[in-house]
């Protein structure tokens, strides 16, 4: 039976959940505006529902945080995990402001299915449409924490010749990356994020905890 087609394993929250975490802290100011090419995934993008400010809720900018966890236990199994948080956004019919993910990947579906943000709706089975919006907040602790450097230097775009056949990617593109074409000659967006230094200050956790609780479902 193919993966895609076998049963998930069923786990509601709470979770508690064993992991290493890198995580890089940067601030970016609203005035800048969000590049939506970076900030989501092209399905996201284009859709109004979930990258569009007037629908959606506007972009306030502030601290943003690149996430990436190894977990080790977790209620359905050890997986990879990386999220974007590029600042806080103002929500619909709401006063407050708040970080949201709008970029996230997992390494296999029992997550996925269990832990669903809003989506729009796609060509894939992978990509399931769901307009509910969830609140959380999860609590990350660990006694092994140190901080590290992150080198953002971000390969160049390689020629359409190198590309795989059928695919047209390179062993070098990334999940975050925008389309570079466009961006190899543009020195402000060399290291990923616009405006960001190549050398960045981040923390690893070591022997980590993250602990997700219930989320709130969110009325837009």
């Amino acid at each position: 039976m193919a993966e895609q087609d076998s049963p998930f394993v069923l786990a509601p929250p709470p979770w508690s959940c064993k992991c290493t975490a890198y995580a890089l802290p940067f601030f970016y100011s609203a005035s800048s505006g969000l590049p939506a090419d970076l900030a989501y995934a092209p399905l996201e993008a284009a859709s109004s529902t979930f990258s569009s400010q007037s629908e959606a809720g506007g972009y306030k900018g502030g601290l943003c945080m690149l996430q990436i966890i190894r977990y080790t236990e977790t209620p359905v199994g050890p997986y990879d995990e990386m999220a974007l948080l590029p600042g806080d956004f103002s929500m619909p019919h709401a006063k407050e402001a708040n970080m949201r993910i709008t970029r996230i990947y997992v390494s296999q579906k029992d997550t996925c299915y269990n832990v669903q943000p809003p989506l729009p709706e796609g060509k894939t089975m992978e990509e399931c449409s769901t307009t509910d919006w969830i609140k959380a907040k999860p609590e990350l602790r660990s006694k092994a924490t140190r901080m590290v450097w992150w080198d953002m230097k971000q390969p160049q775009t390689e020629p359409s010749s190198e590309r795989d056949e059928g695919t047209g990617s390179t062993e070098s593109d990334t999940l975050l990356a925008a389309d570079r074409t466009s961006r190899t000659t543009d020195d402000q967006n060399k290291n990923w994020w616009p405006g960001l230094g190549r050398w960045r200050i981040g923390l690893w956790l070591d022997d980590a905890v993250l602990e997700l609780g219930e989320a709130e479902k969110l009325t837009l």
